[in-house]
C-alpha cells in the first residue's frame, strides 16, 4: 500500500513513526511519502507540491494531518482522488464547511475515515469490554477535557477539536448518539491572531441513552486534564459502578481506568475492579 501523509507536524510525525514501525517489524508492504509546506528530517520521499505527489506517487491512501483549520482546503483538493482518506479530527470547522464537503466528496470512490484516537486507548478498550460483558444502564456521565492553547503558534478552529474526543469516545463506548440539550460557548482571541475570536471553551449538557451527561472542554486551561466519570447501574443486581477514565496523565499517552463497585452495606464501600 502506498500512503501519502499530508502535513508533517506533531500528528504527521506520529503517523510516520507508527507506519514505519509496522513496515519494518511486521513485514507489511507499505510505502510512505509526504507532502508538507517544508521538508522535515524524516527518511521518506518528500513532495513540495500536492498535485505532483498525487500525479507521480499515486497513493492508495492519504492521511490528512495538517492543522485543523486547513482540512477543508485539503479535502477540496482531493475531490478527484480515488482511495482511502484518513483525516485528523475534526473533519471540518463548522456546518457550512461540512455541507461544502458533502457536495464535493466522492463517497462512491473514496473511503473516508475520521481519526479519533481516544477510542483506541487500552483504558477505553477495557471499559468497552466491561460494558459489553455486563447488563448495565447509564445513570450519570461527566467529562472534563482541557489544555492550554493560549499564544500557541498553530492555527486552529477552536475548542471543537478538543471536545470531539470525549464525545466520540462516549458514543463509541455505548453505541448511541449524544443528544445535546444545552450548550454555552465562550469565544475569545486566545490564539496568536488577536483580531480573530474563536471558541475557546464549551460547557454542554445532554442525554446518552437513559443517562444524563454534562461536560466541559477548554483551550484556556493552565493544566492538561482529560477525564471521564461514569456511574453505571447493574440492571440485575442493582449495584452501582463508578468509573474513572483518565488520559494523558501523569504523562502523555499514559491512560488509566478505575472501576469501583458499590456494596450494599449501610455505608458506601468501594472495591477496585480494574486499574
Amino acid at each position: 500500500m502506498k500512503i501519502l501523509i499530508i502535513g508533517m507536524g506533531f500528528a504527521g510525525k506520529a503517523y510516520y513513526e507508527s507506519l514505519s514501525y509496522l513496515k519494518n517489524n511486521n513485514g507489511n508492504k507499505i510505502t510512505l511519502a509526504y507532502y508538507s509546506n517544508k521538508q522535515e528530517n524524516v527518511n521518506i520521499t518528500y513532495y513540495e507540491s500536492l498535485d505532483v505527489s498525487l500525479k507521480d506517487y499515486k497513493p492508495d491512501m492519504i492521511i490528512v494531518a495538517v492543522n485543523d483549520i486547513y482540512h477543508i482546503n485539503i479535502l477540496q483538493k482531493l475531490k478527484n482522488f480515488e482511495g482511502i482518506i484518513l483525516c485528523e479530527k475534526p473533519f471540518v470547522s463548522n456546518s457550512e464547511e461540512l455541507n461544502l464537503a458533502l457536495d464535493f466528496l466522492n463517497t462512491e470512490k473514496q473511503t473516508i475515515i475520521l481519526s479519533t484516537v481516544i477510542r483506541f486507548s487500552l483504558a477505553t478498550q477495557k471499559l468497552k469490554h466491561f460494558i459489553e460483558s455486563n447488563n448495565l444502564s447509564i445513570k450519570r456521565i461527566n467529562f472534563v477535557w482541557k489544555k492550554n492553547r493560549i499564544n500557541d503558534f498553530r492555527p486552529t478552529v477552536g475548542v471543537i477539536s478538543e471536545i470531539i474526543h470525549p464525545l466520540d469516545t462516549l458514543e463509541w463506548l455505548f453505541n448511541d448518539k449524544i443528544k445535546v440539550v444545552s450548550s454555552i460557548i465562550t469565544n475569545s482571541n486566545f490564539s496568536v491572531k488577536r483580531d480573530k475570536y474563536i471558541p475557546d471553551s464549551i460547557f454542554l449538557s445532554g442525554k446518552l441513552s437513559d443517562g444524563i451527561i454534562t461536560g466541559y472542554s477548554s483551550f484556556t486551561s493552565l493544566n492538561v486534564e482529560r477525564s471521564i466519570d461514569v456511574v453505571l447501574k447493574d440492571l440485575i443486581s442493582h449495584d452501582h459502578y463508578y468509573v474513572k477514565l483518565s488520559y494523558d496523565s501523569p504523562n502523555w499517552f499514559e491512560d488509566t481506568l478505575h472501576i469501583y463497585k458499590e456494596k450494599k452495606e449501610n455505608k458506601l464501600k468501594l472495591q477496585t475492579l480494574i486499574v
